[in-house]
């Protein structure tokens, strides 16, 4: 009778050992998620400090003419994908979108009227890696870098009626040196910051894993 005793306490630690296991091995296999998806709002991106330099620039060259005033930059606005092909690397893509419009000036002053506006859109798509660092269930630390083209369109429309129109391709790119995020393990906010992208220098969102 004691053996039979002994015998069911060992199965029985046997079996809550192997049930605490399949939960430790569920909760690791939802944390795991393969696919990502996220959406952000970026601050200090490359087309914004392009757009900066060269309207300084402008003024320098021309002397004060060419001047543009009243500059709003909305953006850029991002969706990523990622599919995480193994337990830290993730590979998929970047879109983004950014728009600024302001007036156009003849001369560098403020009693000058405008003589028309200027509206500028930045179109992005950049293939990606996504490199986590550090994962816990609730928090997480990573890298991501990408590599792609943006597509830039410019349009002034002028108070006589006149109006034109330019378009070009360019070369960008996103390296967020730190990410950090924070949530559940399906739903996290997010901040990134890296030295100058097209997302932004600084970038926060929220990402879903399913």
């Amino acid at each position: 009778m004691k053996r039979l005793k002994v015998c069911f306490f060992i199965a029985a630690i046997f079996l809550g050992s192997n049930v605490a296991s399949a939960k430790i091995g569920d909760n690791q296999t939802d944390y795991e998620n393969r696919h990502e998806v996220a959406v952000s709002y970026g601050f200090f991106s490359n087309s914004s400090v392009i757009s900066t330099f060269d309207d300084i620039l402008t003024i320098m060259v021309t002397g004060g003419h060419g001047y543009f005033d009243n500059e709003k930059f909305i953006g850029p606005i991002s969706a990523e994908y990622f599919y995480r092909v193994n337990n830290w690397l993730g590979v998929g893509g970047i879109g983004a979108y950014a728009t600024q419009g302001k007036d156009i000036m003849s001369e560098f002053s403020k009693t000058t009227p405008k003589e028309g506006t200027a509206r500028l859109n930045y179109y992005t798509l950049m293939p990606a890696l996504k490199a986590d660092w550090l994962r816990r269930p609730h928090f997480g630390m990573y890298s991501k870098l990408g590599l792609g083209a943006t597509i830039f369109t410019d349009s002034h429309s002028y108070n006589d009626g006149t109006k034109n129109s330019d378009s070009a391709v360019g070369f960008t790119w996103q390296a967020s040196l730190l990410g950090l995020e924070a949530g559940s393990n399906s739903l996290r906010g997010f901040l990134e910051f890296s030295l100058i992208g097209e997302q932004g220098s600084i970038v926060i969102g929220l990402r879903h894993k399913f």
